[in-house]
């Protein structure tokens, strides 16, 4: 997909990288022309993330004495660095980007249109 000159300038001012935006559009909830990632989906991947992360780690150190570990050992590497991306996400409230066609038009988070009733 394209990434248009409104998204790249957004990115860059709301501090959203590009597999940020990957993943959203990779996991995402699709509600009309947006990709949306909330807190409650990206819990429930860091969720999935923590299992796998666990299994690779009891198969690493059952088979670490051979050359396959090195395999074991980047997929590890791997996840880890998913899942500190899951957690910056998170603290973002979530990342939405919107896309028309086959171009990404913006991007913001989730959170920052949350805005509260006063009665």
């Amino acid at each position: 997909m394209r990434v248009t000159t409104h998204m790249a300038q957004r990115m860059n001012n709301r501090g959203i990288v590009q597999s940020m935006v990957d993943l959203t559009l990779e996991i995402g909830v699709i509600k009309g022309d947006r990709y949306i990632t909330d807190r409650r989906c990206l819990n429930d991947y860091l969720n999935d993330l923590d299992t796998k992360l666990v299994s690779f780690r009891s198969i690493y150190k059952k088979y670490e004495h051979f050359r396959a570990s090195n395999i074991m050992a980047k997929a590890i590497t791997r996840l880890v660095q998913l899942r500190s991306l899951v957690l910056k996400m998170m603290n973002k409230g979530g990342v939405t980007v919107v896309v028309c066609g086959n171009n990404l038009v913006t991007t913001y988070n989730t959170d920052s249109h949350h805005q509260y009733k006063s009665y």
